[in-house]
């Protein structure tokens, strides 16, 4: 599932999550931001 935002600077960042770390039971997710627009952050 991933998750878009747009931050207060006017950037676009996105959210996903990767499962369950099978070791400490903790969502896994990798972020990333700095996108000019929605489409490129998709």
């Amino acid at each position: 599932m991933a998750y878009f935002r747009k931050r207060s600077n006017g950037k676009w960042t996105y959210t996903v999550s990767l499962g369950i770390d099978p070791l400490t039971k903790k969502q896994i997710q990798k972020t990333k931001s700095g996108f000019a627009t929605k489409k490129d952050a998709v």
